[in-house]
């Protein structure tokens, strides 16, 4: 174990309930080990975290990231939470029971709201795009000539009288 990673792993290997320490999320203590939600929680003489095989190079962030309640945001980098995103999509960390099918562990807390909830709720697209009589075509715009005025003033009061009534759908022929 490298200095960093004693750092955060010590505390939970000697059974002291640190307060900041995540028991929720975090690392802790189990019959095999030092587990992260329900994988194997290893540490080189490097630092480097090992999980089912895969190295994360162990900076500060990514220690915060794992071991505390509320992390330090100022040592966290976007690879930082990249690597935290798969670890924990990889060891179920954030689900009930540790298991993949289970579901989010949601609260109140500062790390699900600012932290897990962004990394692993998928982004919601809104809208349907423009309606089939909006999009762009290649059809002529039919255009109506009047050829006499009286016909033009007899449609614009025809016009008039369905928009008063409510009917919006001829705002283009009229041209408010």
């Amino acid at each position: 174990m490298g200095p960093l990673s004693l750092k955060y792993v010590e505390p939970i290997l000697r059974g002291h309930n640190e307060s900041g320490m995540d028991r929720v999320y975090g690392a802790y203590l189990d019959k095999d080990g030092l587990m992260l939600g329900s994988k194997r929680f290893d540490v080189d003489d490097v630092d480097n975290i090992i999980i089912d095989g895969v190295r994360y190079a162990g900076t500060p962030g990514l220690y915060e990231l794992i071991f505390k309640r509320i992390p330090d945001d100022t040592l966290q980098t976007e690879q930082d939470m990249r690597e935290y995103k798969s670890m924990l999509q990889a060891t179920n960390a954030h689900k009930h029971k540790h298991h993949s099918q289970g579901r989010v562990l949601a609260n109140r807390g500062y790390k699900y709201k600012n932290i897990i909830k962004p990394l692993v709720t998928p982004k919601k697209k809104s809208g349907k795009g423009l309606p089939r009589a909006m999009t762009l075509n290649n059809d002529a715009i039919e255009y109506v000539h009047w050829d006499d005025p009286n016909e033009l003033v007899d449609r614009l009061r025809l016009l008039d009288a369905s928009h008063r009534a409510g009917n919006t759908a001829h705002g283009n022929e009229m041209l408010l």
